[in-house]
């Protein structure tokens, strides 16, 4: 059996970290950061500018997943640092992004609520007060962050070399959401081909509901998981928010595997986890994504370290991007 992040919380950070969900480095949807290859430059924003608004919604929102569930410290950021400085970057480029309706207080509000959220449900708490606004540039038009865009979503195509996208309606709660897992309104997750709400501590998750942050779904209810040593079985699964697993009846800690380090198991042993948005290379070693400012692509592909993409041969921040060829 591997030790591979539950894909439950991936869809989780997906929504913790909307405007970061386009990031190529292969696996994260999120900013990511640590280790001895992103440690060196990837706390750097370029020229964006950081303002104390988004320093405080960096704080809070990684000091949420440290308490609630540190494995997406250790599997996408590597180290608290430098997730807060990966989101206040992030941040401060979304605010500096042309044409957008994101400012200042909107950071204050997120910041407030993922502080007083608690890790009972703390998804579904920031939902109305960390959802990105309505801006002015309407469905077809080119985008880079979901706050230029009327419908308050920019569909982001991995696949695009310039790093923006286009402007795109939001699939509403409990619709179906095949053709863009990505487009659920805010405060749910595309479960099961459809927008689901997030399920808070004690909330069923009998119909394919994802349960909140490190929450899972025993006996189709949300709760928390067992700890290190316990007993589970399919009835009592472990605890998502440390990414323990269930091996022969037992819940066991993740193997990681730091940017440069081996990710090939011993025989007979799990996959080791490439930690800090790092991601096993065909040399069987942990390769970390591309910093800011440097090239990426190529092949194989070398993506970018969120909340950068990579656009024209380097990486690039959101507000680095023209992406004005539609309406402002």
């Amino acid at each position: 059996m591997d030790h591979r992040l539950p894909r439950t919380l991936l869809l989780t950070l997906v929504f913790a970290c909307s405007e970061e969900n386009a990031d190529d480095t292969g696996g994260s949807p999120s900013a990511g950061g640590g280790g001895s290859s992103a440690g060196a430059g990837a706390g750097g924003g370029g020229g964006t500018p950081l303002v104390p608004e988004c320093g405080a919604l960096a704080q809070a929102t990684c000091d949420a997943f440290e308490a609630c569930a540190p494995i997406l410290i250790d599997v996408f950021y590597g180290s608290l640092a430098l997730c807060i400085a990966r989101h206040e970057i992030s941040c401060a480029s979304q605010l500096a992004a042309q044409g957008t309706s994101y400012v200042a207080p909107d950071a204050a509000a997120c910041a407030d609520a993922y502080e007083t959220a608690g890790c009972d449900g703390t998804l579904s708490a920031v939902a109305d007060a960390c959802a990105p606004k309505s801006g002015a540039r309407t469905d077809g038009s080119a985008c880079a962050t979901d706050g230029q865009c009327a419908s308050s979503y920019c569909q982001l195509d991995p696949a695009l070399t310039t790093g923006c996208g286009t402007c795109s309606a939001r699939i509403a709660a409990l619709a179906a959401c095949d053709a863009d897992p990505n487009a659920c309104v805010a405060g749910s997750t595309c479960s099961g081909a459809i927008c689901q709400p997030f399920a808070a501590l004690g909330e069923s998750c009998a119909a394919a509901e994802p349960c909140d942050l490190g929450l899972v779904c025993a006996a189709d209810v949300c709760g928390k998981g067992g700890d290190v040593t316990d007993a589970c079985d399919d009835v009592a699964p472990c605890d998502v928010g440390q990414g323990l697993s269930c091996v022969a009846n037992v819940c066991t800690a993740p193997v990681f595997a730091a940017p440069g380090e081996s990710c090939v198991p011993p025989e007979g042993q799990p996959d080791p986890i490439c930690t800090a948005s790092s991601s096993c290379a065909a040399n069987g070693l942990c390769r970390s994504p591309a910093e800011d400012g440097t090239p990426c692509g190529g092949v194989p592909a070398l993506g970018c370290y969120g909340p950068a993409r990579c656009a024209d041969g380097a990486c690039l921040l959101p507000d680095e991007l023209s992406c004005d060829l539609g309406s402002d």
